[in-house]
């Protein structure tokens, strides 16, 4: 059973335990309105007692579901950030390049392949990662110790979408294209071709989107980021 499923459950459990002493009242109710006053009298005090059972019943099938202390609460981002800001400070900086301590990033986690496994969206920000045209983005697959680069791609602005539309199992991404001599700015979708995806999204096989595509925006064009150097 999924984590985040137990409220869901008890939630059910609590609607059916209700749900059955409505019914019962009622068929109760209108019994009794057929009856002498006293048995309409015995048929309420019944109805109170079977609510006392029903909320009884409710409270322990509530109890029997398992708990789970983590639910709303984020599972180990810290050390995930953590991991990831070393990662990117590895691969993604030059400790003799000041620019490089100047640099910014702003990260996602999304769902490419519609199944249980991650990918994470990457935008670096700073003079040594971006240019009039954009900045440098990082698509990356975790791995059991570190990161594996899937896609790097060049002169990306926000913002960065999901597409629904998929090839080859995998969510194509829309990207905002503007700047370096291309005005005005237009999305771009970028597909996967069974390997990875395109890394310039200026120039074929990205397309300009020409049609509405739904999709889920998941770095904003607000996003401001963290500091990949943060101050001790």
């Amino acid at each position: 059973m999924r984590v985040d499923s137990y409220p869901r459950v008890r939630r059910i459990i609590a609607i059916a335990g209700i749900g059955a002493f409505l019914i019962f009242s009622e068929v109760l109710f209108f019994r009794s309105l057929n009856q002498s006053m006293d048995e309409f009298a015995h048929g309420m005090a019944s109805v109170f007692r079977n609510l006392d059972t029903a909320l009884s019943v409710v409270s322990v099938a509530s109890k029997l579901v398992p708990q789970n202390p983590a639910a709303g609460k984020p599972h180990g981002n810290s050390a995930r950030t953590d991991s990831l800001r070393k990662f990117l400070q590895d691969n993604y900086s030059a400790n003799s390049d000041p620019e490089s301590k100047a640099t910014r990033y702003v990260a996602a986690v999304v769902h490419l392949r519609d199944d249980d496994s991650q990918q994470i969206i990457v935008y670096l920000m700073g003079r040594a990662w971006c240019g009039s045209s954009g900045c440098t983005t990082v698509l990356l697959v975790p791995s059991p110790s570190s990161y594996r680069v899937l896609t790097e791609f060049s002169i990306v602005r926000l913002p960065i979408r999901v597409l629904d539309t998929k090839s080859h199992g995998w969510h194509d991404l829309g990207v905002w294209v503007q700047g370096g001599g291309i005005q005005p700015g237009y999305e771009a979708r970028l597909s996967f071709d069974g390997e990875e995806y395109p890394s310039n999204p200026t120039v074929p096989p990205a397309q300009p989107l020409t049609a509405k595509v739904e999709g889920k925006v998941v770095l904003p064009r607000s996003a401001n980021g963290e500091p990949l150097y943060p101050e001790q």
